[in-house]
Protein backbone atom coordinates (compact mmCIF):
# COMPACT_ATOMS: atom_id res chain seq x y z
CA UNK A 1 0.00 0.00 0.00
CA UNK A 2 1.47 3.34 -1.03
CA UNK A 3 1.44 6.38 1.18
CA UNK A 4 -0.73 9.32 0.29
CA UNK A 5 1.01 12.49 -0.76
CA UNK A 6 1.11 15.12 1.98
CA UNK A 7 -1.26 17.43 0.09
CA UNK A 8 -3.90 14.68 -0.03
CA UNK A 9 -3.60 14.00 3.70
CA UNK A 10 -3.79 17.74 4.41
CA UNK A 11 -6.85 18.11 2.18
CA UNK A 12 -8.59 15.23 3.95
CA UNK A 13 -7.69 16.66 7.36
CA UNK A 14 -9.01 20.08 6.31
CA UNK A 15 -12.29 18.55 5.15
CA UNK A 16 -12.68 16.62 8.41
CA UNK A 17 -11.99 19.75 10.46
CA UNK A 18 -14.50 21.68 8.35
CA UNK A 19 -17.12 19.02 9.02
CA UNK A 20 -16.41 19.08 12.76
CA UNK A 21 -16.72 22.87 12.80
CA UNK A 22 -19.93 22.70 10.78
CA UNK A 23 -21.43 20.15 13.20
CA UNK A 24 -20.55 22.39 16.16
CA UNK A 25 -22.09 25.38 14.39
CA UNK A 26 -25.25 23.40 13.62
CA UNK A 27 -25.55 22.36 17.27
CA UNK A 28 -25.11 25.97 18.40
CA UNK A 29 -27.77 27.14 15.93
CA UNK A 30 -30.16 24.38 17.02
CA UNK A 31 -29.69 25.43 20.64
CA UNK A 32 -30.28 29.09 19.76
CA UNK A 33 -33.40 28.20 17.77
CA UNK A 34 -34.80 26.15 20.66
CA UNK A 35 -34.19 29.08 23.02
CA UNK A 36 -35.81 31.49 20.56
CA UNK A 37 -38.86 29.22 20.30
CA UNK A 38 -39.17 29.34 24.08
CA UNK A 39 -38.86 33.12 24.00
CA UNK A 40 -41.55 33.44 21.32
CA UNK A 41 -43.84 31.20 23.34
CA UNK A 42 -43.16 33.17 26.51
CA UNK A 43 -43.62 36.58 24.87
CA UNK A 44 -46.82 35.44 23.16
CA UNK A 45 -48.42 35.27 26.60
CA UNK A 46 -48.46 39.06 26.52
CA UNK A 47 -50.44 39.09 23.26
CA UNK A 48 -54.16 38.83 23.22
CA UNK A 49 -55.72 35.50 22.33
CA UNK A 50 -56.91 36.99 19.04
CA UNK A 51 -53.37 37.85 17.92
CA UNK A 52 -51.94 34.51 19.04
CA UNK A 53 -54.53 32.74 16.89
CA UNK A 54 -54.28 35.21 14.01
CA UNK A 55 -50.51 34.78 13.77
CA UNK A 56 -50.72 31.05 14.62
CA UNK A 57 -47.97 31.44 17.21
CA UNK A 58 -48.40 27.87 18.52
CA UNK A 59 -47.73 26.41 15.06
CA UNK A 60 -44.66 28.61 14.64
CA UNK A 61 -43.27 27.55 18.01
CA UNK A 62 -43.92 23.89 17.20
CA UNK A 63 -42.16 24.26 13.83
CA UNK A 64 -39.16 26.03 15.41
CA UNK A 65 -38.84 23.33 18.06
CA UNK A 66 -39.08 20.56 15.46
CA UNK A 67 -36.33 22.22 13.42
CA UNK A 68 -34.19 22.67 16.53
CA UNK A 69 -34.53 18.96 17.22
CA UNK A 70 -33.28 18.04 13.75
CA UNK A 71 -36.54 18.09 11.85
CA UNK A 72 -36.75 18.62 8.12
CA UNK A 73 -36.19 22.10 6.77
CA UNK A 74 -38.95 23.18 4.40
CA UNK A 75 -37.85 23.25 0.76
CA UNK A 76 -39.00 26.81 0.30
CA UNK A 77 -38.58 29.40 3.03
CA UNK A 78 -41.76 30.77 4.52
CA UNK A 79 -42.84 34.06 3.08
CA UNK A 80 -42.24 37.01 5.34
CA UNK A 81 -44.79 39.77 5.51
CA UNK A 82 -42.96 43.04 4.88
CA UNK A 83 -45.44 45.27 6.62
Amino acid sequence: MSERPAWVANTIADKVLSLVRAKKRIKALETALAEAAGDVEEYSQYLGEYLVKKWDVEADVARYRALAEGGEIPEEPAEIDAQ
